[in-house]
């Protein structure tokens, strides 16, 4: 097993789905292809309005070759390339002898394995599996990876120029050529960046940037019918830099797809108009709920933030985007 670390003999890594059927014929459990299941991911849980062509494609390619190469040359966290062999690769016979001790299951492991390409019969011990129910697994990166995404359309965003939403220090020129650990390694600098220019403003500049906001021009007042906030949309550039630079987050980057139409991003604000909650819509749907630091949002804001939601009958994608909310939360304060 030690050469997984250097390139795992993926199975299913090529473009043919295996499927596994018992002595009886019937099917108990099929591999679908690396490849099948990274676009998947992509496009579903990554991708969306925003993603431009070049940004698409670099994740169909240059992350999908990562992965297939078994994830090598990280060292962040549970990205790391043992943490993620562990995680995603299951060692052939292991997958095998689980399969065929399922007493339902009436297959043999000759069978099964005959049911696989020659290679893994003839190297059975050195051969791992990406798939085999294990895509559920892949979903604890999606933060991971989106953070990625919204960098590299930062990136796109600032055209290789100057640009106070992503210095060139962290830019590249053509991010096809860009492999995954250093895009990676550029957008966790860029994003604590993002929070360290936000740190900088106090109290009396955040109640000065927003009565610069123009209602009318940078926002409009959606929905203001509720005990503790005030919704509104943001229009323009400058108010999503606002919105990005008092909540700490990399809303900013959003600006252009704002003002082009192709992002719909909403601010939950308190009376005072000081925002507490960032939420991104698509086709009615809370994609995310952010609150600083798109992290958590204070308590005594989750009723109307739900009623919002009710009222406008916004659903949310997934808990975990819910901005640290339950789906039913019974504190007060």
């Amino acid at each position: 097993m030690k050469a997984m670390k250097k390139c795992p003999n993926i199975v299913n890594s090529g473009n043919v789905k295996i499927t596994i059927a018992n002595n009886d014929g019937i099917e108990i459990d099929h591999i679908n292809t690396c490849q099948h299941i990274i676009e998947r991911f992509i496009d579903n849980k990554i991708c969306n309005s925003r993603t431009t062509d070049d940004v698409r494609y670099w994740f169909k390619h240059n992350f999908y070759n990562w992965v297939r190469r078994g994830a090598i040359d990280i060292t962040n966290d549970m990205m790391n390339p043992e943490k993620f062999q562990e995680m995603f690769f299951v060692p052939l016979k292991e997958y095998l002898t689980t399969l065929v001790s399922t007493k339902s299951n009436n297959i043999s492991m000759q069978t099964a394995l005959a049911l696989f390409p020659e290679f893994a019969q003839e190297a059975i011990d050195d051969v791992v599996v990406f798939s085999a129910g294990r895509m559920f697994r892949i979903l604890k990166l999606t933060n991971v990876i989106s953070n990625v995404h919204d960098f590299l359309l930062a990136n796109a965003q600032a055209g290789y120029e100057e640009s106070v939403i992503c210095p060139l220090a962290f830019q590249v020129r053509d991010i096809s050529k860009l492999h995954f650990p250093e895009a990676l390694k550029r957008s966790i600098a860029w994003h604590e960046y993002t929070v360290q220019q936000s740190e900088i403003v106090d109290a009396a500049l955040a109640q000065e940037m927003i009565d610069n906001l123009v209602e009318g021009k940078d926002f409009t007042v959606e929905d203001d019918d509720f005990e503790t906030i005030t919704v509104v949309k943001l229009l323009t550039r400058e108010s999503a830099k606002v919105e990005g630079t008092l909540m700490k987050h990399c809303v900013a980057s959003y600006g252009s797809d704002i003002e082009k139409g192709k992002a719909k991003i909403y601010s939950a604000r308190n009376k005072l108009m000081v925002p507490i909650a960032t939420i991104e819509l698509v086709n009615g749907k809370a994609t995310q709920v952010k609150g600083k630091h798109g992290s958590t949002i204070v308590t005594k804001h989750h009723a109307d933030i739900r009623k919002y939601f009710k009222k406008h009958n916004i659903s949310v994608t997934e808990s975990r985007h819910f901005g640290g909310m339950k789906e039913h939360d019974d504190e007060h304060a």
